[in-house]
């Protein structure tokens, strides 16, 4: 397991429809149980700000993700003639590998 603290740097290997990725994530907040940032340090994106906040909700938690992004101007996907579909991928591949979206947790902090 990870020991997450501000400066946690998480190294990922993604396939993205084939084409391999390596992306390098850093730790820039952590507060917990309420919320934690990661932000690219390396990977396809120009920038890449992820912030997961966590809030009880009907005897559980819910968490929820919030990502901000920018797609850089030549990337590896342009290249291939997938500029445009770049922007997808958030929401579509990249929603499952990342774990992106709303989940049902435990109750908060426990």
């Amino acid at each position: 397991p990870i020991t997450m603290a501000p400066g946690t740097l998480i190294d990922y290997r993604l396939r993205l429809h084939g084409i391999p990725l390596r992306w390098r994530t850093a730790i820039t907040a952590w507060e917990p149980p309420f919320r934690f940032v990661d932000e690219q340090v390396r990977g396809p994106y120009r920038s890449w700000v992820h912030e997961h906040t966590f809030e009880a909700h009907d005897g559980g938690t819910a968490a929820r993700d919030r990502v901000r992004y920018e797609v850089p101007d030549a990337s590896p996907f342009a290249a291939l003639g997938l500029g445009a579909p770049f922007l997808g991928l958030v929401s579509g591949p990249m929603r499952g590998e990342m774990g992106l979206g709303m989940r049902a947790l435990g109750p908060l902090g426990g």
